[in-house]
């Protein structure tokens, strides 16, 4: 819910973005404060702070509930590059895994070289079914993935 209010505390509008009426949400006034903006810049900056910040614990903010997660594909060998390594890709996607899988099998320019034409199969054995609110966090489990991966002996594609 969005107020405007003259410097001078009178109440001028009250705005309910289209969104509301139809979703049944529920306001959580306890989730933040009630703070008084005087420049518009301040109030973007402060919303897309509490955003980020009520994403990354699991909320699902302004019909945002965007969840990114990570997959593994396996590759076909290469033992030129990397020797008797089994070798995999590691990514994230907010698509599902089996969907993201066909993007990058199609080539094109959202798909990875190696998987487009190396891509054997998903290997959903390799990570877990968590899912990350942000793709801060999403990126930053990938890099660990894909670190875990090479310390059991994976040549790992991706991951960065």
């Amino acid at each position: 819910m969005i107020q405007k209010i003259e410097r001078d505390g009178n109440f001028i509008e009250k705005h309910h973005p289209a969104w509301v009426v139809c979703a049944n949400p529920i306001e959580r006034r306890d989730l933040t404060t009630a703070t008084v903006f005087h420049k518009m810049e301040n109030v973007r900056k402060r919303m897309r702070s509490l955003v980020d910040t009520l994403s990354r614990k699991g909320h699902t903010v302004n019909q945002c509930n965007t969840a990114y997660r990570l997959y593994v594909i396996e590759l076909e060998p290469n033992p030129e590059r990397d020797g008797e390594a089994v070798a995999v890709y590691v990514g994230e996607t907010a698509k599902s895994r089996e969907d993201r899988f066909a993007e990058h099998m199609a080539g094109g320019k959202r798909a990875s070289r190696h998987v487009a034409k190396r891509g054997i199969k998903l290997r959903p054995d390799l990570t877990t079914r968590q899912e990350y609110y942000t793709r801060e966090a999403s990126r930053e489990a990938e890099v660990r993935l894909a670190e875990r991966l090479r310390g059991k002996g994976y040549a790992v594609y991706g991951g960065t």
